[in-house]
């Protein structure tokens, strides 16, 4: 970043409910915090352990509202593939968990 860059950005947070946002921000860590929170902490509602339980307790409602809808749609086969799968070895195990119908004399 240039110097010229850096003063305005830093210049931004001059303003005192900016850099209360940012310190919450840096404080929460790389998970964040939703705008929400971040309004309903700063506005004295709840303190900031209080606000990152909240946080944590909401993202795990939705991770599992999520887990509820997957598993009300099609049949699903989850499968565990190393990240550094080469691209035969991924079609490879997927060909294994893949039942085709089967096709009829005239080929369809």
């Amino acid at each position: 970043m240039e110097k010229e860059s850096a003063v305005a950005a830093l210049a931004a947070l001059a303003q005192g409910s900016r850099l209360d946002v940012f310190r919450l921000l840096v404080q929460a860590g790389e998970d964040g915090m939703p705008a929400g929170q971040i309004a309903e902490h700063l506005g004295g509602v709840r303190s900031l352990p209080a606000t990152i339980e909240l946080v944590k307790l909401r993202t795990q409602q939705f991770a599992k509202r999520q887990m509820t809808w997957f598993r009300r749609q099609l049949p699903l086969t989850w499968m565990s593939l190393a990240p550094q799968s080469q691209v035969e070895e991924v079609v490879e195990a997927i060909a294994e968990k893949v039942v085709l119908p089967a096709k009829d004399a005239k080929g369809r």
